[in-house]
């Protein structure tokens, strides 16, 4: 999916019918596991200086991507949900299906059009960062769409890429 080889939900569903049974708890080991990219912390704070919102739209779990973007402060997260039962095991679903589509390239799309609505700010203003296929529609909405060590065919089609320095390297941009 992240290569743009196979269709992103079907991937998604795959890899969470893999947790099946497995304990919930295995979420906090994997956030404990998760190593931020060089110069992410540094981006982040840089950007959040100037006043502005640093959001974090992810093809993954909301179990790990909002803990993560609450760390680092930023103004949200938007991602899957996986459904667990109430005895603490994954079910092999996704629980946020009933009430919208998975979170996929085109969700991050409008997620990012509908935080420049709620901001008051035009999408050619923003800047998105992304590495896999289901990036792309972010990266093409925003006027500064970079792809950050991404697979060819993003780098491809990204209008800037960065490959070989930290997040923070965006600042030059």
């Amino acid at each position: 999916a992240m290569t743009g080889k196979l269709r992103f939900e079907d991937s998604l569903r795959q890899r969470v019918e893999l947790l099946k049974d497995s304990p919930a708890s295995i979420l906090e080991e994997a956030l404990a596991a998760v190593k931020l990219s060089p110069g992410a912390e540094y981006l982040i704070d840089f950007v959040k200086s100037y006043g502005l919102d640093v959001w974090l739209f992810s093809g993954g779990l909301i179990e790990l991507a909002a803990p993560i973007a609450e760390r680092l402060g930023f103004a949200g997260a938007r991602a899957n949900s996986v459904e667990i039962t109430p005895e603490g095991f994954f079910s092999g679903k996704i629980s946020n299906v009933s009430e919208q589509p998975v979170f996929n390239g085109e969700g991050k799309g409008r997620a990012l059009l509908e935080c420049c609505s709620r901001l008051d700010v035009a999408p050619r203003k923003a800047i998105s960062i992304g590495d896999g296929a289901n990036d792309l529609p972010m990266l093409n909405l925003a006027g500064l769409g970079i792809a950050f060590h991404a697979k060819p065919k993003v780098k491809a089609t990204a209008r800037q890429s960065i490959s070989t320095i930290g997040l923070d390297g965006i600042l030059y941009f």
